[in-house]
């Protein structure tokens, strides 16, 4: 796997290595650390030797620790000029990464790294899956993930990726995943356990039973591939975006993996615009996956 690790010059950005690190990449993994200097402010013109040579110690420190903590990968250290989410997408696509990790909220005076436009910006135009890691105690090992699934009928193919990108990628010892569907009947009302079976129409329940059976195989799957009882299903109701958050701090979940760019192709599954809302309000680090069918033509945006 090719993990291209974007790292600013701010504190959080060890918070973001030492994620990482939590992951344990091994053998087959290569990493490379990036950090972009933005030199098109006076002040950055005027100091652009003195950033340049700031950046570049800074991203081999940032790699060195990272092979110290994780000797079996190749791990190497690139320190570039230019707009941050034109270069990290640029230098992905050339490093043909599975994977781009990067920080959330980061701010450096020397570098301009905004990473909270940064981070989305390249979320929604990198063409590989982008793992937006917040800053804190919650750039945690995620041992409890929760993988948010659109199990419409339209959206099949992209599930199945998402699925399949989680069984490929590297995962820490003892994790455990929850996949989570939201669902919302055609009046609008939130269902529970206990009013399901009056209110629900029978094209509700064909749904739900077909939902379900989506579950059970994907956690079929994944206890397969990695131990028996580490992978369960929820069914929640409401919207996906705050019902997503809500599951994920149920399950003390420190990663949340979901498709993007999904719409409401079906009356009951609710997915929206739910990877840019969690992405940009959930408390633990975001895994945002696109299936290579909905990729848009190249596109470099400042959000």
């Amino acid at each position: 796997m090719r993990i291209l690790f974007a790292a600013d010059l701010s504190p959080h950005s060890q918070a973001s290595a030492d994620a990482l690190i939590a992951m344990r990449y091994g053998r087959n993994d290569e990493i490379k650390v990036l950090t972009v200097v933005e030199l098109f402010e006076p002040f950055l013109a005027v100091h652009a030797a003195e950033a340049a040579e700031q950046a570049q110690a800074h991203v081999r420190s940032v790699a060195a620790t990272i092979l110290q903590h994780l000797p079996y990968c190749k791990v190497s250290a690139e320190s570039l000029a230019g707009y941050p989410d034109q270069v990290i997408i640029d230098t992905a696509a050339a490093f043909k990464a599975d994977l781009i990790v990067i920080g959330s909220h980061g701010r450096s005076a020397l570098t301009r790294f905004l990473w909270g436009s940064t981070s989305r910006a390249v979320a929604l135009n990198a063409a590989c899956p982008v793992r937006i890691v917040k800053n804190g105690h919650q750039a945690r090992s995620p041992k409890n993930v929760v993988i948010a699934l659109d199990e419409s009928p339209a959206r099949s193919e992209q599930t199945e990726y998402v699925i399949e990108h989680v069984l490929k990628a590297s995962w820490p010892d003892g994790v455990r995943f929850k996949c989570v569907t939201a669902l919302k009947n055609e009046h609008g009302a939130v269902l529970s356990k206990h009013n399901s079976g009056e209110t629900l129409l029978k094209e509700e329940k064909s749904l739900k039973a077909g939902v379900e059976e989506a579950l059970r195989n994907h956690v079929a799957r994944l206890n397969s591939e990695f131990g028996d009882n580490c992978a369960c299903y929820e069914i929640v109701y409401g919207d996906a975006r705050e019902q997503i958050i809500n599951a994920a701090q149920a399950f003390e979940a420190g990663l949340i993996v979901l498709g993007s760019h999904s719409q409401r192709t079906y009356k009951d599954i609710v997915f929206g615009s739910v990877a840019d809302a969690v992405s940009s309000h959930a408390e633990c680090s975001v895994e945002i996956v696109k299936h290579y069918s909905m990729k848009k033509a190249k596109m470099h945006v400042i959000v």
